[in-house]
């Protein structure tokens, strides 16, 4: 079995595709113009080994995607964590895998189904674990399954799941959990800068005034990194740039005001979505859309995030299962938007996901009760490795916020006005499919906005209401929370297919003709055989 690299130069920078056919001993990977390709394997990922290998499938840390040849079957590789995902689509001459579900969709020519309304429950559901997600989703080409935290095998005849390498760490105290996190950082650091890359790879921090992106900026920074995203405030409003530890790190702020993506002047047409379609088509809730606005420092970068560090260092994590259960789907949205924009997502707290019963266990030991502070914002590890790293204890995790990931799904102006326009279109283009009765034939953004806001309005009467003891009595006030859930509900049909638009719109960034033009001469060598 080998591989075959053909460039897709119209596609975005790490998107691929690999087309996985019975009548052959080869599989043929797309690939957009910043893909690496090596002998036997083709990747935009960094992981714990020797780039030169290839062997990101024994690696038990990944961040990113590939697919490697060896031992008579290709491995496609996964991300070590449950914020990116492969997509996969098995036919009867064999089976498609990408990194990017519009990729797929358009090789496959297919579309999501318009009237299926569970989209969202199904891409948010890998918040229960890896092992209790919806691993199937419906398309017009049929069902394409979504595969988080395994591996996927081509034998030559079919595609099976297999288990990343195990990777079982000694976490008996801090000092050993700390040196893994050293170790492992420096693997990764030598892995992205190695002189065989055709597009070495620098290491870019996260930073805020909470605990987690902290953390692993302050681990980065140990292995040469020297900048840090800042965003001026939190999605609700609140101070939150983390300059004071960039300062205390000695690297340099990349401050971005919070809004800047809505003031940047972009083209819509066939080849370029509105900004706002990439995020909505990584996950159809959360935006981390204000990283549009610091997009012309991801390029070529390993971004180091701190997702799911509330659940591995925070001391109320309760559910001690290994299947990487979480609060909130935050992180998903980057799953399309950082293959377009040129990045890789790395977010270190996954590493020891399936051993977080060590972890939090290091966290509740007496070693660490000097940095237990506060009530109920507590993070031991986190505000040792932090504090140990020379920043002053009250320059962060002092108090929970927001943060920068916004519920734009939830926003009074939730799409730009170029945006809303393209959105609005494609609802009238599409009403017919989407069913007459789901769309109203009154659906402007003004009537939108109108209801939206009292909605808010409604809903924060209803939060108060709840501190009042005797506020009509608690019949009254059930009946009034009711009320205001299903106007809630019943006030999102203008975003109702927000995540059908924007996958529809992603797709248009696929052009096919490079696989249309393999698969003509496919055929054509079969029939002169």
């Amino acid at each position: 079995m080998r591989l075959e690299a053909r460039l897709a130069a119209n596609w975005p920078p790490l998107a691929w595709l690999a087309r996985c056919s019975k009548d052959g001993e080869r599989v043929v990977v797309f690939h957009g113009p910043r893909v690496e390709i090596g002998d036997g394997f083709a990747c935009e990922a960094v992981w714990d080994g020797d780039f030169e290998q290839g062997d990101l499938d024994r690696a038990a840390v990944v961040a990113g995607s590939g697919v490697r040849a060896s031992g008579g079957e290709v491995t496609l590789v996964s991300s070590t964590s449950t914020v990116d995902r492969l997509h996969s689509h098995d036919g009867p001459d064999g089976s498609l895998v990408s990194n990017s579900l519009p990729c797929l969709l358009s090789a496959l020519d297919a579309h999501l189904v318009r009237g299926y309304q569970r989209y969202q429950r199904d891409i948010l559901s890998i918040g229960r674990g890896v092992d209790r997600y919806r691993r199937f989703i419906p398309t017009s080409a049929g069902r394409v399954r979504l595969t988080y935290f395994q591996n996927l095998v081509w034998n030559g005849d079919e595609l099976a799941i297999r288990d990343k390498p195990r990777q079982e760490v000694d976490l008996s105290d801090f000092d050993r959990y700390r040196d893994y996190l050293r170790d492992t950082f420096g693997a990764i650091a030598e892995n992205m800068r190695d002189g065989a890359r055709r597009h070495p790879l620098s290491m870019l921090g996260t930073l805020s005034s909470g605990y987690d992106a902290a953390t692993v900026t302050v681990l980065a920074a140990e292995t040469g990194c020297d900048e840090a995203l800042c965003f001026s405030v939190t999605g609700t409003g609140e101070p939150d740039s983390g300059e004071p530890i960039a300062r205390a790190l000695g690297i340099r702020p990349l401050v971005i005001p919070i809004d800047a993506w809505r003031s940047m002047p972009e083209a819509i047409d066939d080849r370029r979505p509105p900004p706002e379609a990439p995020f909505f088509a990584g996950s159809p809730k959360r935006a981390l859309i204000p990283y549009k606005g610091a997009e012309a420092h991801l390029m070529g970068r390993v971004l180091v995030t701190g997702f799911y560090g509330d659940s591995v260092w925070g001391l109320e994590t309760e559910d001690l299962t290994p299947d990487m259960r979480r609060l909130t789907p935050s992180g998903l949205t980057f799953t399309e938007y950082r293959l377009r924009a040129g990045f890789i997502h790395c977010p270190p707290a996954y590493w020891t996901g399936r051993q977080l019963g060590d972890v939090v266990a290091i966290s509740r030991s007496d070693e660490m009760r000097p940095w237990v502070i506060g009530k109920t914002y507590q993070r031991p590890i986190a505000r040792r490795i932090v504090e140990e790293a020379g920043v002053p204890r009250k320059a962060f995790g002092m108090r929970k916020r927001a943060g920068v990931g916004t519920a734009l799904f939830e926003a009074r102006e939730f799409l730009t006005p170029a945006s809303m326009s393209d959105y609005m279109a494609w609802l009238r283009r599409h009403r017919r499919s989407l069913g007459e009765r789901r769309v109203p034939l009154v659906a402007s953004p003004a009537v939108d906005r109108a209801m939206w806001s009292g909605i808010r309005l409604l809903r924060t009467a209803s939060r108060e209401a709840r501190g009042i003891p005797r506020f009509g009595g608690s019949r009254a006030h059930k009946r009034l929370d009711r009320k205001v859930r299903s106007l809630y509900r019943g006030a999102r049909y203008l975003r109702a297919y927000v995540f059908l638009w924007a996958m529809d719109r992603s797709q248009d960034a696929y052009p096919m003709a490079e696989l249309r033009e393999a698969s003509f001469e496919r055929t054509a060598s079969r029939r002169a055989a």
